[in-house]
């Protein structure tokens, strides 16, 4: 089911308290779009979720994705002039477009695998040695696809210097994952909703028809 309740939207996706208060119009380009999914969902990283975060609802909408990369790009902290953006082929590409047309800089694509998760051969543009690069990215869960991104900058031998990001679901992973490789973010949305691992379940204990996430994405 579709969130379309901007007060309910609010209450699931919390601002970055790094960010601030966000504009309104966020939450209303979430709810207006039905990008936020409520039922049974299986995540690409086997964990169970009542939520899903279907950014590719926001990609389809061009002035939806150009204001999440205006907002994004006005409250980045961290130097991503002459940088390389770089996205992986999925949903995230939405958003890499949008930030791209909104700096001007160029993008890289990765291919991706058949769950979608980046490849280290490039679909379009390049990767060069020494090069600064931002990895953009919709919607972080377990960081699976970031770290993939990531290896492909360090075999390139190239300098990443930051993430873009609309949404953490576990910003606690996310943040242990930038700590851990000593590289700033700035991304918008929190989840506020608990995601499962299969055996503490509450909707599978309830045998809750399971809905694989990847089929939305």
């Amino acid at each position: 089911m579709r969130i379309k309740d901007r007060e309910i939207v609010k209450r699931h996706l919390a601002p970055n308290p790094a960010v601030g208060d966000l504009p309104s119009d966020i939450y209303d380009l979430v709810a207006g779009t039905g990008a936020l999914l409520e039922d049974h969902f299986e995540l690409q990283s086997g964990d169970h979720s009542p939520l899903f975060l279907r950014f590719s609802q926001i990609g389809w909408n061009r002035d939806a994705t150009s204001r999440v990369a205006e907002v994004l790009v006005e409250s980045t902290r961290f130097d991503w002039r002459q940088c390389r953006l770089l996205c992986s082929d999925s949903a995230g590409l939405f958003l890499g477009n949008a930030v791209a047309l909104r700096t001007g800089r160029p993008l890289a694509i990765t291919k991706v695998d058949a769950r979608r998760r980046p490849l280290q051969t490039m679909r379009e543009g390049t990767i060069e040695s020494g090069e600064p690069v931002v990895i953009v990215n919709d919607v972080v869960t377990r960081g699976e696809t970031l770290r993939r991104l990531m290896e492909l900058v360090e075999v390139k031998q190239a300098q990443l210097r930051g993430i873009l990001a609309f949404a953490a679901v576990r910003p606690g992973l996310f943040t242990d994952l930038l700590r851990e490789k000593k590289v700033p973010a700035t991304w918008l949305l929190e989840a506020t909703w608990k995601v499962w691992p299969v055996s503490e379940c509450p909707l599978c204990a309830a045998k809750k028809p399971l809905l694989p996430a990847i089929e939305f994405a």
